[in-house]
């Protein structure tokens, strides 16, 4: 049960490092665009 918490909370934690490097990396080409 615990371990199962524990993959979840990696899994969603994964997710959103993701997204935000994607907005990171979005924000950065902007700024070189201009």
């Amino acid at each position: 049960m615990i371990l199962k918490c524990l993959l979840i909370a990696l899994y969603y934690i994964y997710l959103f490092n993701n997204i935000l490097l994607s907005n990171v990396h979005k924000k950065k080409r902007m700024g070189y665009e201009k």
